[in-house]
């Protein structure tokens, strides 16, 4: 925010909901179970929006963690063809959702390695997520974490500069193989 701006405006911190708030909002107004409105209200950390929006944005957020799956089993395999297969399909996405699908796999990049502490309430996993964590996150440790996150924001700048989406992803995904071999 410019300095002129912010010499003329109050700051005003507003704490975060309470998680019990969110869920009972969520089954009041949008009619959903229990048991799904409390894993939701986990995941948005006090933010109703946030909840809402990772409402509304199922499908894609469904379609990045196929994708991340896709990419780290690809990689672990060594399976190059379909490694190239994954970049195609990927290059496809268009910038922004390019962009919001890395943001989205450092987000589970990092609940991943926070699930190896074996601490629940500072680990924000849906359902589908968390099930792929209980054999994924032994492979992401203090040894490849650093590089990995540091090869995800790389693709991420690369993606924001224009860069070819299909070496980008490729390169990406090439790399994963040896950081997940040197875990």
């Amino acid at each position: 925010v410019l300095g002129t701006i912010q010499s003329r405006v109050q700051r005003i911190n507003v704490p975060a909901l309470p998680e019990e708030d969110i869920s009972k909002a969520l089954q009041e107004r949008h009619s959903m179970p229990e048991e799904d409105a409390n894993l939701l209200a986990h995941i948005a950390q006090g933010s109703y929006t946030e909840a809402l929006k990772r409402m509304q944005n199922d499908s894609e957020q469904q379609q990045f963690f196929d994708l991340f799956v896709q990419l780290m089993r690809h990689s672990y395999a060594r399976r190059i063809k379909d490694i190239h297969q994954w970049s195609l399909v990927v290059s496809e996405l268009g910038r922004e959702r390019q962009k919001r699908m890395l943001e989205y796999f450092q987000q589970q990049l990092r609940e991943n390695f926070i699930y190896n502490f074996h601490k629940p309430q500072i680990n924000f996993l849906g359902r589908e997520e968390e099930n792929f964590s209980t054999r994924f996150a032994p492979f992401i440790n203090q040894h490849n974490v650093v590089g990995i996150m540091a090869e995800l924001s790389d693709a991420q700048r690369d993606i924001s500069q224009n860069v070819s989406a299909r070496m980008v992803f490729f390169d990406l995904a090439l790399k994963m193989i040896v950081l997940l071999k040197n875990g």
